[in-house]
C-alpha cells in the first residue's frame, strides 16, 4: 500500500494537526478580512515558520520549504476544494519527481490528483540530494540546486496533499549528500565537477559496507573501489545490476559539460564520469528497494534519457512495468507522452500509415498554415523563439552572405551538439560534426553549388550557452573553408526560413527545419536517425555512399523542389506531430508568476472535466494512446 512520508508513528498526527489548526486560523481570518496577495503571502509564511519552530522543539524532522508567494494559487485551490481520499484499492501509480523544472512539478502535481480522481493510488519519488551530481548539474552552474529541487518538490507535494517518498529512504543513511558540512561550503561555479568527485568517493565507500546484504560480492566490491579507480575507456564499458551504466552516464556527462563530444584533456572529465557511475549505482538500488516496497502498475517520469531517469526506466522494464515518459512540446504549455520509449523522440510509426492517407480538412490546413507562419516570423507560440525580428529580405541576405543569384544554394542546418535529440542518432556518420566536415569536403569540389551552414541559434538563445560552439568546431577542423561554404553564426539575425526558400535543397541532421521546410515543397537530404525520416517526404540514405549519390542525383536534376504529393504528406505528418501529439496542457501556466493553475478546485481535474486530461489519465491508467482524436 502506498502511504505518504512519516518518519514514525507519532510524527504524522502531530504535524498533521499543526498544519490543520494552521488551516483553519487562515481560512477564517480571510473570510473576516480582505488581504491583498502580499499579505496573504506574508500570513501564510509567518504560519509556515512557527509550524517549523514547533516541529524543530518537538524533535520532528524539519525540511525548509521556503518562503514566498509562489505557491499561493495552490493554496487558494486547496480551500475551495475536498481533496479525496486515497483509495484503498485500485492501480498503484509512482511519479519519478523532476524536481527542479516548474513546468514539470507543476504537470506532475496536477496529473496526480487526477489519476487520484480516477481512483489510482500515487505516490511521487522525490530526489532529497543525497546523489554525487545529477542531470540539473552543468559544469557553468553556480553550485548544486539541490535546495532549491527538494523545496520546490516538498512544497507542491504538501500544498496538494500528494503523499511522497524521499529516494534517500531507499538508500543507506551514509551515503552523502551534496552540499554536506563534512565536505565543506556549497560549490561556486568552477567547483562542481571536483564537488561531485569528492562526495563519489564518500559514496563508495559507505556503498562498500551498505551493499553486501542488497548486492552481489562483485557489485560490492566495484562500489568499493574499482569505480574510483576507472579509466575513461573502462568507464563507457561499465555495468551495474545488468545495467550498461557507462552507456547511460555518457548523454548526462555530455549535457553536464554542455559538449558533444567531453574532451579527454579536460582533468573534470573522468572524475565527472565517475560521479556519474556512482550516482547511477545509488540510484539503482535505491529504485529497485522502491519498487519492490510500492509495486506500482505504472510509473510516470520526465524524458527517460539522462541517467537520473534513464536507471528507473530501465529497472520497471526489466520488471515489466509500463512507463509513460513525457516531455514539454515545443508550443507554450503543451507537452508530449510515450508508453515505454522516450517522450521526445516522438515516436509515431504506429499511426502515421493511417494518418497518411487522410487529407486535411480545410480548418486543419490553416490552423497548420497559420503556427507554420507564425514560427517564420518569430511569433511567441513556442517555449523558445529565435529571432522574432530576423532579416528576411532574400536580396540582403544574398548580400550579407555574397552569394550569387544564379549559383545554385544548399543549406545546411544544425543541432546543439549536445542536445539529446541529436545524441546517439548517428547512422552513417560518426556524429554530427563528422557529417558536417565531410559535406564541407564534398562541396569543396563542387564549386557550382553554394553551401550555407546556418548554426542553430539555440547556442546563444537559450540559458545554457553550448561551450562547443558549431562554427568554431569548424574552423578547429577544416583550417580553410572552400571558397563556395559559407558559415551562418548562431548569433545572426539572418532568418532560417527565408534562407530554406532561396535554397534548392536542404540538408539537416535531426533538426525540425527538415520537417517545416518539406512543407514548404523543399527536398530535404536527412543524415541521422530524426523521427520524420521514413515517412515519405525525405530523401533517406543509410550509408555514406547513399548519402553522397543522393547528393549527386539531387544536384544534377534539372527541378529542384519536391512532387507536389511529397509536400502534401509532409504538411500532413507536421499536424499530427503539432497538433495531435503536442497535447495543450493549458491547467497550468508556468512561465506566469506567481504561477498560474487555469483552474478553481479539484473537481475541475475529474473524469470528463478536462479531454486532455483524460487522455493522459486513460494513457497512463488503460494504455490508451497519448494522441488526440482531431
Amino acid at each position: 500500500m502506498l502511504t505518504s512520508r512519516c518518519a514514525g508513528p507519532f510524527h504524522q498526527p502531530v504535524v498533521k494537526a499543526l498544519t490543520s489548526r494552521a488551516r483553519r486560523v487562515i481560512n477564517c481570518a480571510y473570510q473576516h478580512v480582505v488581504l491583498p496577495l502580499s499579505a496573504r503571502a506574508h500570513v501564510q509564511n509567518s504560519v509556515n515558520h512557527w509550524l517549523l519552530v514547533i516541529q524543530e522543539a518537538l524533535g520532528l524532522p524539519i525540511i525548509d520549504v521556503g518562503h514566498d508567494d509562489r505557491y499561493f494559487g495552490i493554496y487558494q485551490i486547496m480551500r475551495r476544494s475536498h481533496p479525496p481520499a486515497m483509495a484503498s484499492s485500485g492501480p498503484r501509480v509512482l511519479i519519478v519527481s523532476a524536481n527542479d523544472n516548474p513546468d514539470h512539478v507543476g504537470l506532475q502535481s496536477i496529473v496526480a490528483h487526477a489519476l487520484m480522481q480516477r481512483g489510482a493510488r500515487v505516490q511521487i519519488a522525490i530526489c532529497d540530494g543525497k546523489l554525487p551530481i545529477c542531470d540539473m548539474v552543468k559544469v557553468t552552474s553556480a553550485g548544486l540546486p539541490c535546495e532549491r529541487c527538494l523545496r520546490q518538490a516538498i512544497r507542491h507535494c504538501q500544498e496538494f496533499r500528494i503523499p511522497y517518498h524521499l529516494l534517500s529512504v531507499s538508500f543507506p543513511e551514509s551515503v552523502p549528500h551534496c552540499g554536506d558540512s563534512s565536505i565543506g561550503p556549497r560549490p561556486e561555479t568552477a567547483a562542481v565537477s571536483e564537488t561531485a568527485a569528492v562526495l563519489s568517493r564518500r559514496t563508495l565507500h559507505s556503498m562498500s559496507h551498505a551493499l553486501h546484504d542488497n548486492a552481489s560480492d562483485d557489485a560490492a566490491a566495484w562500489a568499493g573501489g574499482k569505480v574510483g579507480m576507472l579509466s575513461e575507456e573502462d568507464c563507457r564499458g561499465f555495468t551495474y545490476r545488468g545495467l550498461p551504466l557507462g552507456l547511460f552516464a555518457q548523454i548526462s556527462l555530455k549535457s553536464h559539460f554542455l559538449r558533444g563530444t567531453v574532451s579527454t584533456e579536460d582533468t573534470r572529465t573522468l572524475p565527472a564520469y565517475r560521479a556519474f557511475l556512482t550516482t547511477g549505482m545509488v540510484l539503482a538500488d535505491a529504485y529497485e528497494r522502491l519498487l519492490s516496497q510500492t509495486t506500482p502498475d505504472s510509473i510516470l517520469m520526465l524524458n527517460g534519457k539522462y541517467i537520473t531517469q534513464r536507471v528507473p526506466f530501465e529497472l520497471a522494464r526489466h520488471r515489466h512495468i509500463p512507463v509513460v515518459t513525457y516531455e514539454c512540446g515545443f508550443q507554450r504549455n503543451s507537452a508530449v507522452f510515450s508508453r515505454n520509449q522516450m517522450a521526445n523522440d516522438c515516436a509515431l510509426d504506429e499511426w502515421w500509415p493511417a494518418v497518411a492517407r487522410v487529407p486535411l480538412t480545410l480548418t486543419q490546413e490553416a490552423r497548420l498554415e497559420a503556427y507554420l507562419e507564425g514560427r517564420t516570423r518569430g511569433a511567441p507560440l513556442d517555449n523558445v523563439t529565435y529571432n522574432p525580428r530576423s532579416v528576411d529580405e532574400p536580396t540582403v541576405i544574398l548580400d550579407r552572405l555574397r552569394l550569387d543569384k544564379n549559383v545554385r544554394t544548399v543549406s545546411l542546418f544544425t543541432n546543439i551538439l549536445w542536445d539529446s535529440a541529436c545524441i546517439d542518432k548517428d547512422l552513417m556518420f560518426a556524429n554530427m560534426l563528422d557529417w558536417i566536415e565531410k559535406t564541407i569536403e564534398y562541396f569543396g569540389a563542387r564549386p557550382d553549388v553554394h553551401l550555407v551552414i546556418r548554426v542553430h541559434p539555440a547556442e546563444v538563445v537559450l540559458p545554457d550557452k553550448s561551450l562547443q560552439p558549431v562554427h568554431q568546431e569548424i574552423v578547429q577542423r577544416m583550417k580553410t573553408l572552400p571558397p563556395n561554404v559559407r558559415v551562418v553564426g548562431p548569433e545572426s539575425d539572418l532568418s532560417s526560413y527565408a534562407l530554406v526558400d532561396m535554397s534548392d535543397l536542404v540538408l539537416v541532421y535531426t533538426s525540425t527545419v527538415g520537417l517545416e521546410a518539406a512543407t514548404r515543397g523543399k527536398t530535404v537530404l536527412v543524415a541521422g536517425e530524426t523521427h520524420y525520416r521514413g515517412k515519405g517526404f525525405t530523401v533517406d540514405p543509410n550509408t555514406r555512399e547513399d548519402y553522397y549519390a543522393a547528393l549527386a542525383y539531387l544536384l544534377g536534376r534539372h527541378g529542384t523542389d519536391c512532387a507536389n504529393e511529397v509536400r502534401t504528406l509532409a504538411r500532413r505528418y507536421a499536424y499530427l506531430l503539432f497538433f495531435r501529439f503536442m497535447l495543450p496542457f493549458t491547467l497550468y501556466d508556468a512561465d506566469a508568476y506567481p504561477r498560474v493553475f487555469r483552474f478553481k478546485r479539484l473537481s475541475d481535474l475529474a473524469k470528463g472535466r478536462n479531454e486532455v486530461l483524460d487522455l493522459i489519465c486513460n494513457g497512463i491508467l488503460d494504455a490508451q494512446p497519448f494522441l488526440l482524436s482531431e
